[in-house]
């Protein structure tokens, strides 16, 4: 009780508070109490409004009809923004209402073979081939549109029946149509995927005749053959021609750096021009020789032949009388007249193991052929001191002038003065022109110096209790004499009549009275 008692005394004390306010700390307290109530409302609002997320975006109508229809039926607050084909859903509830609308088979996108799952009585082979075209640019469509940087896709395809003779065999064509996203674009080996994604989904396409274009009409798919032939021979020559210019970064960088300890700061100019060899060669060779035992200096046989022959031969020597009688064989003992005869010959064929070394040697790509080095230095220089530096630059970059083929690498230094470049000119801008630009900056600028003037008053009054501000507001003002300036002399007449009326009825409020009621008599 005793509280409640406190509580109605401190009520009912704020207006006698109030009153013994002065004019600038009852300011003070209203736009203390303003920005107390519009800080409590703006937290409100923040802490009792829903955050929507996008659910899906760029959806067809058919999808995004049907998904609004199920929202509704799963009672699940929703906005459609981007014209309808993006939906957006409380966000904590965004990714359990994506997978209650993907249980229910959406978005459903464009119909693919899930079309085959529905079997109709009475289908003929033309309504099948036709579902199976349809089935098929669907799937195209969306394995093209599941891309990074595709936002939409549509195929179209013209599959002939097939046709007994070869020669009225039409062929088949497709056409892509895609729309990249925000701030994309697709490279020419993009295109050349897709035209091959589409080409060999579909039997009987050749990559020629398939088409794709953009939303804005642009023909992209427009000499992918023959960049397709020498593709790999551009990309092989960019590759190399990165890693020369990397290589002739590195050594510059490496030389400038150098030379900027020597002369100083920006007094230095370092240009290096490098040709690097990128042929592929291999060198191989066979290397005979005598095997050299360490421990068994003796050469070691192959293989080795050995031939013996001998022979023995015995005869009678030529004699007798010439005629028939001599030359008729007959048995006839042997005479002195017989010879004997023997031979004997042997023959040895060696083939001695030699040694054979096989070497394989395959230099790889990317050696050092020129490179040549212009220093420019910002000082006068004596031939001597230009040797020098020379022969430093020869060092940093790998020359040594004994090698033959340091003929191709060549190194100049040169002393000359640099002329320092003029400074820029800045153009006049007119004072309009800086108004016109910065009127929004100038504009916060101001209103915060009123603001800040405004708040100094303020406080500045709090401060003095009893200033002419408050004297002024406080002094009495003479309505009477005012008034008397602007009425006329009637009116003057009247009030003071009315005034001396008004006396009198204070002094003898009675006999006033009877007065009134004698008037309203006779009246």
């Amino acid at each position: 009780m005793e509280f409640l008692a406190g509580l109605k005394e401190r009520i009912l004390g704020i207006p006698k508070a109030w009153e013994s306010l002065n004019l600038n700390k009852k300011v003070l307290t209203i736009g203390a109490a303003i920005l107390i109530v519009a800080t409590v409302f703006v937290s409100l609002s923040a802490l009792f409004t829903t955050d929507y997320e996008p659910l899906f975006t760029n959806l067809g109508v058919n999808d995004a009809a049907a998904m609004t229809a199920k929202l509704q039926e799963l009672n699940i607050p929703y906005k459609l923004d981007d014209g309808g084909t993006s939906i957006l859903v409380p966000s904590e509830s965004k990714y359990s209402t994506r997978l209650e609308l993907a249980a229910a088979g959406l978005p459903q996108g464009a119909a693919g073979f899930e079309i085959f799952n529905e079997t109709s009585f009475g289908e003929t082979e033309t309504d099948k081939r036709i579902k199976y075209q349809v089935a098929l640019q669907g799937e195209l469509t969306n394995t093209i549109q599941s891309m990074d940087k595709i936002e939409f896709a549509k195929v179209n395809l013209v599959i002939p029946e097939d046709s007994l003779y070869a020669a009225n065999q039409e062929i088949a064509t497709a056409s892509v149509l895609i729309k990249n996203k925000a701030n994309t674009s697709l490279s020419a080996k993009e295109i050349q995927g897709i035209v091959h994604l589409v080409a060999n989904s579909v039997e009987g396409l050749e990559v020629e005749n398939v088409t794709v274009v953009d939303t804005k009409g642009n023909l992209l798919s427009t000499g992918l053959g023959e960049m397709g032939t020498n593709s790999g021979y551009i990309e092989l020559t960019q590759a190399q021609m990165a890693l020369q210019r990397q290589y002739e970064r590195e050594l510059q960088t490496s030389v400038q750096s150098m030379l900027e300890r020597l002369v100083g700061e920006n007094k230095v100019v370092v240009r290096i021009s490098a040709v690097l060899n990128f042929d592929e060669r291999e060198s191989r060779m066979e290397i005979y020789a005598p095997i050299q035992d360490k421990e068994t200096p003796v050469t070691f046989p192959r293989s080795e032949k050995e031939t013996e022959e001998s022979s023995t031969e015995t005869g009678q020597s030529a004699g007798g009388v010439p005629g028939t009688e001599t030359n008729i064989p007959t048995y006839q003992e042997n005479t002195e007249g017989s010879t004997t005869s023997s031979s004997q010959r042997s023959e040895r064929i060696t083939n001695w193991e030699i040694d054979k070394e096989e070497v394989l040697q395959r230099f790889a790509p990317g050696t050092l052929k020129r490179i040549t080095v212009a220093v420019l230095i910002d000082k006068e220089l004596s031939q001597q001191q230009k040797d020098e530096i020379e022969q430093l630059v020869e060092t940093a970059v790998g020359i040594n002038r004994n090698n033959a083929d340091s003929l191709d690498h060549n190194v100049t230094v040169t002393s000359m003065m640099f002329n320092e470049p003029a400074e820029p000119l800045v153009a006049a801008v007119s004072i309009m022109d800086l108004l016109s630009k910065y009127v929004w900056l100038i504009a916060v600028i101001l209103l915060g110096l009123v603001l800040a003037f405004v708040v100094w008053k303020m406080l500045a009054g709090r401060k003095e209790e009893n200033s002419g501000f408050d004297k002024l507001v406080n002094d009495e003002i003479d309505y009477q004499a005012i008034s008397e300036m602007e009425i006329s002399e009637e009116e003057k007449e009247r009030r003071r009549m009315r005034e001396e009326v008004e006396k009198l009825i204070d002094s003898n409020p009675e006999d006033m009275a009877n007065l009134m009621r004698t008037w309203l008599l006779e009246e």
